[in-house]
């Protein structure tokens, strides 16, 4: 079995990406994902996201040879995803455009990274710093994190 996390290294025109990142936080939504654990789980203000696409971005899925659902997650400070895994998302292709990014921390320790496919069918969980935090997500739905990492460009 593969490790979590498969660094990339694409390249990113970042300020792009961020111009479209701030484009997409002026209708962001406070994230509602109702879990099974918690059918009455209350939108989290803490944590946005903005289902976004353009041009660059869909020549980024090209460049990767992935299809998947892009969007944009805004995190504030010092707040805390908790150890999950994703609903319906196999895998996905994180992209973190803040800067001095926290790490992602599974059972097994913490990773540090810009851009990687994760596995996020493997428990994960995010305690964010001092810093908001800005994420780029190809989620994929119909292909596994072995399937991706198989045929994805850009490979570290």
């Amino acid at each position: 079995m593969l490790p979590p996390l498969l660094r990339l290294n694409y390249p990113l025109d970042k300020a792009a990406l961020l111009a479209e990142a701030y484009k997409a936080k002026e209708v962001a939504k406070a994230f509602n994902e109702p879990r099974p654990e918690n059918p009455n789980r209350k939108p989290q203000d803490y944590f946005k996201i903005s289902q976004w696409t353009s041009p660059y971005i869909e020549q980024i899925m090209v460049d990767l040879n992935v299809t998947g659902k892009p969007r944009f997650y805004f995190q504030d400070a010092f707040s805390e995803l908790k150890m999950h895994t994703d609903i319906n998302t196999l895998c996905s292709v994180n992209m973190v455009l803040s800067d001095d990014p926290s790490p992602i921390t599974f059972e097994d320790g913490i990773q540090y990274y810009e851009q990687a496919l994760l596995n996020v069918q493997v428990p994960h969980a995010v305690l964010n710093g001092p810093n908001s935090r800005i994420l780029f997500k190809i989620s994929i739905f119909d292909e596994t994190f072995e399937q991706v990492a198989a045929k994805i460009n850009y490979k570290v």
